[in-house]
């Protein structure tokens, strides 16, 4: 059975931001075009959160940062 897709206010829920962000950043989210429509499956979002997720573990502060 085909995953289900969702049109972009659903995604933009269940990324956690709004409408216009997801519209404004289409070009990063992967995404369906069927015709003129936008669709989103769950792969494609959970595939977008895991390459943005931030380990701050790894995340090297410079001197300049560290004064204070």
């Amino acid at each position: 059975m085909p995953e289900p897709l969702f049109d972009t206010k659903e995604a933009a829920r269940r990324l956690g931001v709004t409408v216009t962000w997801l519209r404004d950043h289409r070009d990063d989210v992967p995404h369906i075009r069927v015709g003129r429509l936008v669709r989103y499956s769950q792969t494609h979002l959970d595939r977008f959160v895991e390459l943005n997720t931030v380990d701050p573990k790894l995340l090297r502060r410079s001197p300049r940062s560290r004064r204070k």
